[in-house]
């Protein structure tokens, strides 16, 4: 029979291995592809330094947008998707 140890009196190592499995995961999905782009989005990751390949005019809120991290090395680029975005920019 395991003992159960409350958090605050487990050691740092196993509190990071429970907020790891707590945290989950978005299930294979980028949040940022569900994103509605907006001048929002645009200027955000354009303070941010990423590359962006879609022009602002087409920043409208119809679409999408993906942000594509490539290899080590390279930089983000962030490009209007096909399809429409579920999770509003603000």
């Amino acid at each position: 029979m395991t003992q159960l140890i409350p958090l605050d009196k487990r050691s740092k190592k196993a509190q990071r291995e429970y907020h790891a499995k707590q945290r989950g995961s978005w299930y294979g999905l980028n949040p940022i592809t569900r994103t509605v782009q907006s001048m929002d989005i645009y200027e955000y990751f354009k303070a941010q330094g990423v590359k962006i390949e879609s022009p602002p005019e087409m920043f409208t809120g119809d679409n999408s947008c993906y942000l594509y991290q490539g290899r080590e090395g390279e930089e983000p680029i962030l490009v209007i998707a096909p399809h429409q975005g579920r999770i509003p920019s603000q």
